[in-house]
């Protein structure tokens, strides 16, 4: 009787094993640690959004270092202002991004 040979593996051969896009995309932004830069961008990509017309039309540049938002605001009075509500600040933009981003916010 004739017998099949059986496969032979090799690293170019398909994973019986089926894998969302999604979760192959999740691993691979947790292997390469993008998480904290993709919700980085998320926050500049959505400042108005987050944060309002008024103060985003006041906002100058957004940068982050370390966890630490820095934020350049035009006007004196608005950047005293948040100043005094930098921990609401901090709670509505890590709630926008469903993650702890920013931990301190700096005002220039």
């Amino acid at each position: 009787m004739y017998k099949k040979p059986e496969k032979i593996k090799t690293p170019t051969s398909r994973n019986s094993d089926v894998a969302s896009l999604k979760d192959c995309i999740d691993d691979l932004i947790n292997v390469y640690k993008l998480r904290g830069r993709l919700s980085e961008a998320e926050i500049t990509g959505n400042w108005e959004k987050i944060m309002g017309k008024t103060i985003s039309s006041r906002t100058e540049e957004i940068y982050f270092k370390d966890k630490k938002l820095f934020i350049k605001i035009n006007s004196a009075p608005l950047k005293n202002e948040l100043s005094f509500s930098k921990n609401k600040i901090i709670e509505k933009i890590n709630e926008a991004v469903k993650s702890d981003v920013v931990s301190e916010i700096i005002f220039l």
